[in-house]
């Protein structure tokens, strides 16, 4: 199994739009979790996670949509 997360340091404005990404690959396909600040990230309307996956890929996005100050954190 190999796992790419492709995650940075990102400056957002209030209320700008930012996206995590992380790519994994194996057989069986793998699940991605998300945390934030070593909690559990739930997909939820203000932090949705989509997962897009091809059948030995999956493709993780969290979405982070009209940032306030609550999102600021540690995303693993």
């Amino acid at each position: 199994m190999t796992i790419s997360c492709l995650c940075r340091c990102q400056q957002l404005t209030t209320n700008g739009n930012a996206s995590i990404e992380c790519l994994a690959f194996g057989d069986p396909v793998p699940k991605i979790s998300w945390f934030k600040d070593s909690r559990p990230l739930h997909n939820e309307s203000a932090r949705p996670v989509v997962d897009v996956s091809d059948g030995r890929y999956v493709t993780s996005h969290v979405l982070l949509r009209h940032v306030t100050g609550d999102d600021a954190g540690d995303y693993k």
